[in-house]
């Protein structure tokens, strides 16, 4: 899609896969299930929309915002927010393909246990943003 649109996409996952020290603790926090801070998702928004200015007509942020606030404090603080997309999927196919995607990702919260409290805490995050930006 990205390429489609001439949007770049940004995503936290390449700072997790960098093998960072901040790597590591967004790991940790991903593998509980929880929500990574808002300051440091901010942090990782901003650096990676900096690097990648040059020659963009606009970013694609995947998974963003995941709470109320964030999109809030993100309209304060980099950019206002254009569009919203969202994919109405059902947690048993989220759950499938997330399974798919642990075979090659190497992810260590791609698994059942950590899947199961993920999308427990999408379903209380998520779905106050899709009403907010409705």
């Amino acid at each position: 899609m990205a390429s489609l649109t001439c949007l770049l996409e940004i995503s936290s996952g390449e700072e997790v896969a960098s093998g960072s020290e901040r790597g590591k603790n967004l790991t940790a926090i991903m593998e509980s299930g929880q929500l990574v801070p808002l300051a440091t998702v901010l942090d990782l928004l901003a650096e990676a929309m900096i690097k990648k200015l040059s020659g963009s007509k606009g970013f694609l942020i995947d998974g963003y915002p995941r709470e109320v606030a964030q999109g809030e404090e993100f309209e304060k603080a980099i950019a206002p927010c254009k569009h919203i997309l969202y994919f109405e999927v059902s947690d048993e196919t989220m759950t499938s393909r997330l399974l798919k995607r642990a075979e090659t990702s190497g992810r260590a919260d791609d698994n059942v246990d950590t899947i199961k409290k993920r999308l427990v805490t999408f379903h209380q995050h998520s779905e106050p943003v899709i009403k907010a930006y409705a």
